[in-house]
Order: structure tokens, then C-alpha cells, then sequence
């Protein structure tokens, strides 16, 4: 597997997901969600600040959107295989 990131190159792994990360804490902040990553992070993970954490993260299960519950917060982690639809989809479910 190592040969297969490396035959897709490093930085363009790197560059997307800091693009995916980024827009996607852009998107749950423009939704009025409490992003808990900071706007400088470009490792794939976007953490954002949920009461009913749990519940959520439940709910986007049964729509096979896999995300993790910390406590009061939902943690997506984009990578590079993602796509921004993906993210859209995430992003319009967590907001319903």
C-alpha cells in the first residue's frame, strides 16, 4: 500500500487533504457549528463541538456516514480518497 500513496505522490496526498480538511471546517462554520480545529491545521481531522454528540453520530451511522463522538464532539477525518460531495453530504446531514 505504501507504493500505492507513493505512486499518487506525498505532497498531492498532503495538499488534499489540508483542502478537504479546510473546506470542510469552513462549511460546518458557515452552518454556525463551533470548529474546534484550528483554522492552521492541515492534518485530516475536523473536530466540531456537538451537546447531543452521540445521537448525531448514530444518526449519520444509519446513513453510512462514519464519524467518531469524543464527548460533545464530532470528529470527521478526510483523506484524500474523499471527495467534497462527500463532505457536502456530511456537512447537510449533521445540520438536519
Amino acid at each position: 500500500s505504501l507504493a500505492f500513496l507513493e505512486s499518487l505522490g506525498w505532497d498531492a496526498i498532503f495538499r488534499q487533504v489540508a483542502q478537504l480538511s479546510s473546506g470542510l471546517a469552513d462549511r460546518l462554520r458557515g452552518h454556525g457549528f463551533e470548529v474546534l480545529t484550528p483554522r492552521t491545521a492541515t492534518a485530516g481531522i475536523v473536530s466540531v463541538r456537538c451537546q447531543d454528540s452521540r445521537e448525531r453520530v448514530e444518526r449519520l451511522a444509519q446513513q453510512s456516514i462514519f464519524v467518531e463522538d469524543r464527548e460533545t464532539i464530532v470528529r470527521a477525518s478526510p483523506h484524500f480518497y474523499n471527495t467534497e460531495a462527500e463532505s457536502d453530504r456530511f456537512v447537510a446531514a449533521l445540520t438536519k
